[in-house]
């Protein structure tokens, strides 16, 4: 392994010696080996990342933060990649929300050398609400409504909430990667030496504590609750057991997933048994859902057309999977790319149809 490059698994656990009290030991190469990584991954965070552009003041704070770009460079820096999966899903007619992990995989090794949650809310104030000039339009009376002087323009319940399903994922996704960026080896305390003096509030603790508890709310549990099933009195004392926050996010939402499954129709006597798993979906797929979903939305295909369609692949499925912001685990990426050409196809001919409509009359 060369000075600076990232462990496998492998590498560590050969590297790895217990004492007969089943401690780790260390030599002092060992940590002279830890010390010039965290100095590179330190020196790597000040070097690549750009202020204004990768990093600055977070918006309404006086906090410094990693922007988007920021989070891209510092994994594609220590050669890793992103893999993300829906820890839990919220869809009410009132709020979407989505909690995500993130897994850092190194490029070389497949090793998992990160990981973080993040979660996003239609709850969250830039997307539940709207700054409009005529509010009467939407079928608001002004004088009940928040008002902007500065904009001469009011608060509105966003009109078009229903339409954020990827945006409030990929959101969701965005966090994750940078809360993962910052389980990085060295990072945390590179950042932290890069902001200093830049606007942060050193007395106040640090962001995690707030991502923390925006998370367990998307899970829908209070300060009582996630106690209770962590079997702590205090996050603190959760964290001194060696235990850290993303580890207590992933407990709360397998909880909340097995909750929510023993609140479904009992399994057939062949189902029982088996462990449930945690959903995961890729980006391609994903993207092809929602352009699926768009596009029979737009075209308003019918519940008829959608099983015709999907009775080529021997499946059933109809409008109300559509309905739904995630695919079915059996609709393939190339089920969905053949579905959206198909779609397409179908909106041109009807644009023709169409035009050629106008002629005659």
């Amino acid at each position: 392994m060369t000075n600076g490059a990232l462990l496998t698994e492998e590498e560590a656990r050969q590297s790895t010696r217990l004492t007969s009290q089943g401690l780790v030991t260390l030599s002092d190469r060992d940590i002279a080996t830890t010390v010039e990584t965290i100095a590179q991954a330190e020196k790597l965070v000040e070097t690549v990342l750009e202020p204004d552009i990768d990093y600055g003041l977070h918006p309404g704070t006086n906090s410094m933060a990693v922007k988007d770009s920021g989070s891209a460079k510092i994994t594609n820096a220590f050669n890793t990649y992103p893999e993300h999966t829906i820890l839990h899903v919220t869809e009410r007619d009132d709020m979407l929300s989505y909690l995500v992990q993130a897994k850092l995989v190194h490029r070389l090794s497949g090793a998992v050398v990160g990981s973080g949650v993040g979660a996003c809310s239609t709850k969250e104030s830039k997307y539940a609400y709207r700054w409009v000039k005529n509010p009467e339009e939407y079928g608001f009376d002004k004088k009940s409504l928040k008002y902007n002087k500065e904009n001469k323009k009011y608060r509105i319940p966003n009109p078009e909430i229903e339409d954020l399903d990827n945006t409030i994922l990929k959101m969701a996704s965005k966090r994750a990667e940078l809360d993962a960026a910052n389980s990085l080896p060295g990072v945390a305390s590179g950042l932290k030496k890069l902001f200093q003096g830049k606007g942060q509030d050193k007395d106040k603790e640090g962001p995690r504590w707030t991502a923390f508890w925006s998370e367990v709310s998307t899970l829908g549990m209070g300060e009582d609750t996630v106690h209770s099933l962590l079997g702590v009195k205090s996050m603190k004392d959760w964290l001194s057991k060696g235990k850290s926050l993303n580890q207590a996010v992933e407990i709360l939402a397998k909880y909340k997933n097995s909750e929510i499954q023993s609140q479904q129709p009992q399994e057939t006597e062949g189902q029982q048994g088996e462990e449930t798993e945690l959903p995961h979906i890729d980006d391609a797929r994903l993207q092809g859902w929602q352009i699926a979903r768009q596009r029979a939305s737009e075209l308003s295909i019918t519940d008829k057309q959608i099983r015709d369609w999907f009775a080529h692949y021997q499946l059933e499925v109809g409008k109300a999977d559509f309905a739904k912001a995630l695919p079915r685990e059996d609709i393939t990426n190339e089920m969905l790319s053949n579905l959206v050409s198909m779609l397409d196809a179908y909106k041109e001919k009807r644009t023709v149809e169409k035009n050629q409509s106008n002629i005659l009359d």
